[in-house]
């Protein structure tokens, strides 16, 4: 076994719970305050660290965590070089809301044996939405994380599929004027969906091709040896 999947996208209610116990640090009563029970300083490290080092000894290399929309201090915590996590892979799913632990570790099943993509990731792609003929309606560009969660629990709701771009179009002339007209976004980008939607308002159809092959997805360094090896493999 090489590859393991911590949960960790839940809060820890009782962790938060008001207690009498008395002997805990002030960094360990906050931890415990905000429910943080992965976060939790045990010695000079964190619970989640003691978890990783042990995996780690027992021969796993992959670890897949699973996190909350409210886990960004330990997502952060873990993206650090630390030597819990300087010999594993670590990848992260995300689980869009909470529907109780094999909904959790559901959330860091692989799309396709073949696709490198977690829920994570794909919360980071934009949203397709389509019309009642299967044309482009909108695009969501990059949404937040709380949209993300209301996106997915409406997809799921209306057994639908959850449909991410992946920015490949097929465009006719038209497209660099729409370019030109296209106004800055809250990050003071000029994003190419912003001009596909402009052609939609006036009139141009596109129609979105809904595919479910493997796509292998390159966002960071720590994709690199599993992309390279799917690749070579081929």
């Amino acid at each position: 076994m090489t590859r393991a999947v911590i949960l960790a996208a839940g809060r820890g209610s009782r962790l938060a719970a008001a207690s009498s116990v008395v002997g805990l640090t002030p960094e360990q009563v906050a931890i415990a305050e905000l429910g943080l029970k992965p976060l939790m300083p045990l010695g000079s490290c964190r619970l989640i660290d003691h978890s990783l080092a042990t995996l780690a000894q027992i021969g796993v290399r992959e670890v897949v965590v699973v996190l909350g929309p409210h886990s960004s201090a330990l997502r952060e915590h873990l993206e650090e070089s630390t030597a819990e996590t300087s010999l594993l892979a670590i990848e992260f799913a995300t689980q869009a809301t909470p529907r109780g632990t094999a909904d959790a570790l559901l959330a860091a099943e692989p799309a396709d044996g073949r696709s490198n993509l977690t829920s994570e990731k794909i919360s980071r792609f934009a949203r397709i939405e389509l019309d009642a003929q299967g044309f482009l309606a909108g695009i969501v560009e990059k949404p937040a994380p709380s949209v993300y969660a209301e996106l997915v629990a409406r997809a799921s709701a209306t057994a639908e599929p959850y449909l991410a771009a992946v920015n490949a179009f097929r465009f006719e002339p038209e497209i660099f004027a729409a370019c030109r007209a296209v106004e800055p976004s809250p990050r003071g980008e000029l994003e190419l969906p912003s001009a596909v939607e402009d052609l939609i308002a006036r009139g141009t159809p596109f129609q979105v091709i809904v595919s479910s092959e493997p796509f292998l997805d390159l966002t960071d360094r720590a994709d690199v040896p599993d992309l390279e090896a799917r690749l070579v493999a081929q």
